[in-house]
Formats: structure tokens, C-alpha cells, sequence
């Protein structure tokens, strides 16, 4: 489980989401390991993204890949 939910707006496209993402954990001064930010995307993301996220096999991928 992620340690919090960080939910994409609708019809935000995932770029765009994970450079807010990106933001807030730098303006917060948020240490996270690659996994923890995984499972943050994983949990964040709305069911378009999901769905694209799936497709192009990134759930899949170690952690360095992704």
C-alpha cells in the first residue's frame, strides 16, 4: 500500500500528473524509495492511464526499468 494517495485528476494525462507528482514530493521534501513511488503511480492513476500503463507493460518492469 502506498504510504499516501496522490489521485490524477480527470482527464489529466499521466505526464502531466507525474510532474505534479514529481513537484510535490520535491516541495514537501518527501524522501521515497522507486518502490514507494510505484505504488503511488500504481495507486494514483485514474483507469485511462491504467489502462495505457498495462498495455505498454510498465507494471511490469522492475523498478529501474520503470
Amino acid at each position: 500500500m502506498a504510504i499516501f494517495h496522490f489521485p490524477q485528476f480527470k482527464n489529466e494525462l499521466f505526464w502531466r500528473y507525474f510532474k505534479r507528482l514529481s513537484a510535490f514530493l520535491t516541495q514537501y521534501d518527501y524522501c521515497v524509495r522507486k518502490w514507494e513511488i510505484s505504488d503511488i503511480i500504481d495507486e494514483g492513476v485514474n483507469s485511462e492511464a491504467q489502462t495505457l500503463l498495462e498495455y505498454r507493460g510498465f507494471l511490469g518492469k522492475n523498478l529501474d526499468d520503470a
